[in-house]
């Protein structure tokens, strides 16, 4: 006979979410996990999903956070943490890269994710940063294939700068 404390202790999963940052190869990151299951399950690893962005429902909580969206994506997470266990794989990897906008509520969102859920014991999360200059680089060269831009790099990384030090101030 297993106490609860034992049972809950034997089914306990680790929770992975990767908070993509802009043009920092998350959707790279994103297409490989999603198409190398078998050897992300080899490494205890679960990858949920077809869709390449599959925490975007933890986003949908951040964006707009009520206990109706709360629940939800609580549930949502317990489908995902209980396919990982069927197929007793003690890690679950999520990523989205909307998560990333609200970073600064993350931490109530991550409170609820261990009060709520026993099943998971531990919640890691996972950034992949890029050199800032190299950020405005690829973000000039996609502003030129998307819609023309016509300033050179200095002046795009320049304006990218100062756009990003006002949206930081408000």
């Amino acid at each position: 006979l297993h106490t609860s404390a034992e049972i809950r202790k034997s089914f306990s999963m680790k929770l992975i979410i990767h908070l993509g940052l802009p043009k920092a190869g998350s959707t790279a990151f994103q297409d490989w996990c999603s198409s190398s299951s078998k050897i992300l399950s080899n490494y205890g690893v679960y990858y949920p999903g077809l869709e390449r962005e599959n925490g975007s429902f933890l986003a949908n909580y951040l964006s707009s956070p009520s206990p109706a969206r709360l629940a939800k994506a609580l549930n949502q997470l317990k489908i995902f943490a209980s396919e990982a266990q069927s197929r007793g794989l003690e890690t679950l990897l999520l990523s989205s890269e909307q998560i990333f906008k609200f970073a600064d509520s993350f931490e109530k969102l991550s409170t609820s994710i261990l009060v709520s859920l026993e099943i998971i014991q531990t919640l890691s999360i996972l950034m992949i940063c890029r050199d800032p200059r190299e950020v405005a680089k690829s973000s000039w060269k996609q502003a030129i294939l998307a819609s023309g831009e016509k300033r050179c790099l200095d002046e795009f990384s320049s304006w990218l700068i100062q756009t990003a030090f006002v949206l930081a101030r408000m």
